[in-house]
């Protein structure tokens, strides 16, 4: 195994565990946005054996390991709350308009949308994580924007969203020392959003 496809194991699992801790128990749809080959959302759904997951992608790859769609990489192709959760993992760094991705994502969601993505806080930190995206990326046909956000952008961008922070994994971090002060840092975050009227939802 390459350091690479080492590196992106590591990263899946380490997610995935920090979707579910951040997640209820329970039977859940998910629409997993941006999703790959669906990867994620089938380690997930291995921890987490009530959720059921589709997904939308700008660049659907030949093999895929859960049902998945086509969309515009602006629109979501679904009606309004048409899934409990969204996951946007490692894509928004991908968009020119991370705060359009997420209100869409709220749109489709009845109660939760997750996020995971990374804080660039200097030209060290954009230059360590232009070149991990780049290596991960590079002859995919995804788009690389590097687009990545600070610590006060990414504040504006939640406090600009009708759902609410109400959890957080920060850092998250996927290798031991002395790795972490390389690959790690402290880029990695996951933010559970949540739907300040789901209960009227349930009702």
């Amino acid at each position: 195994m390459t350091f690479i496809e080492q590196a992106n194991e590591k990263r899946i699992d380490g997610i995935a565990r920090a979707v579910c801790s951040l997640l209820p128990q329970g039977s859940m749809t998910m629409l997993d946005v941006g999703c790959g080959d669906g990867t994620l959302a089938q380690r997930v759904a291995m921890q987490r054996p009530g959720f059921s997951f589709e997904g939308v992608e700008v660049v659907i790859p030949e093999d895929t390991c859960i049902p998945m769609q086509h969309y515009d990489g602006t629109t979501l192709p679904f009606p309004d709350k048409s899934f409990d959760g969204v996951l946007c993992v490692d894509m928004l760094h991908h968009t020119e308009m991370p705060i359009a991705i997420l209100r869409e994502a709220c749109r489709v969601a009845k109660q939760y949308v997750v996020v995971k993505d990374h804080i660039c806080d200097g030209l060290i930190d954009r230059s360590i994580l232009t070149c991990m995206d780049w290596l991960g990326n590079v002859g995919t046909g995804v788009p690389l924007p590097f687009r990545f956000l600070s610590s006060q952008q990414w504040h504006d961008v939640f406090a600009a969203l009708p759902y609410k922070e109400t959890g957080r994994i920060e850092p998250l971090q996927y290798w031991g020392w002395p790795m972490r002060m390389i690959v790690d840092r402290q880029f990695h975050f996951v933010s559970l959003l949540e739907n300040p009227g789901a209960g009227h939802l349930a009702d």
